[in-house]
């Protein structure tokens, strides 16, 4: 079980264990999600939309967690103080570290903590919300591995990431006519189209916990970088993409390794 600490202090000294809501998942949900990018992102010149990929420009929203506890007391005064101090932690929770290797920090609590307890027995269910302002997660790109199948600027989802694409969308379709810059009578522009946005549905399989944070840690590097990516498919296909709405991955299971599935969107470049 993988066990928590805030502020440097672990979930244990308040009589909490980590609670998945979902039997065979992580008690934590939100921390992996790639967050959507933030302030100015592109901008519509009628002939083109620029999207705004420089260093400065890369902005990116919070993400919202949501950490699940189980907490208890050999007695009701003990369960009582136990669970006054637990929701001190989470309403001042600074930093959230974890045994699998996960940290978390700029978090601004919501101050939502919900607590479901079980009358007579000196228990309950803890649930606090939170953001966390930088929810790209910190680690290493490393190598890309080229190779053939799915490549986004020649790192292979699959070699480098663990990541199957289960299904493409929209990749061999049209964006829709742009309207035409003109005094004359309206008409559409047969010759600049809006960009599409690309979808792939993706699956994450690793052996355990920490191999999964270090793979969707590197993507969440890819997907932050400047400049423009480029999505490759395995018939050659090419498209200048970037990642504008981010994805959220609803469920983690732990099912012998570590398995989930996200929707990943990629806005093109034209």
């Amino acid at each position: 079980m993988a066990n928590y600490s805030i502020n440097g202090n672990p979930i244990s000294n308040y009589g909490c264990i980590a609670s998945p809501k979902e039997s065979g998942c992580l008690a934590i949900t939100g921390a992996f999600d790639f967050p959507a990018r933030d302030g100015d992102i592109e901008h519509d010149w009628g002939s083109e939309t620029e999207p705004f990929l420089n260093a400065l420009d890369m902005k990116f929203k919070p993400n919202v967690c949501t950490l699940s506890l189980f907490l208890s007391g050999t007695n009701n005064a003990i369960y009582q103080q136990s669970l006054t101090n637990i929701k001190s932690q989470l309403t001042n929770m600074g930093y959230l570290s974890s045994s699998y290797g996960l940290f978390l920090d700029q978090i601004k609590t919501t101050g939502e903590i919900n607590v479901n307890e079980f009358l007579n027995k000196n228990c309950a269910k803890v649930e606090a919300k939170f953001e966390v302002a930088n929810g790209v997660l910190s680690g290493t790109l490393g190598t890309a591995s080229g190779g053939s199948g799915y490549l986004i600027s020649n790192y292979n989802l699959k070699a480098d990431f663990s990541l199957l694409v289960q299904r493409r969308i929209d990749n061999k379709s049209f964006g829709s006519f742009k309207d035409a810059d003109t005094t004359e009578p309206y008409e559409k522009s047969i010759t600049i189209r809006e960009p599409r946005d690309i979808g792939l549905d993706v699956v994450i399989m690793t052996i355990d916990i920490p191999s999964f944070l270090n793979k969707i840690s590197r993507f969440h590097q890819l997907l932050s970088l400047p400049n423009p990516l480029v999505l490759r498919f395995p018939d050659g296909q090419t498209i200048n993409v970037f990642c504008r709405d981010g994805f959220k991955i609803s469920r983690i299971q732990i099912l012998g390794g570590i398995y989930a599935k996200f929707y990943l969107k990629l806005r093109e470049i034209l």
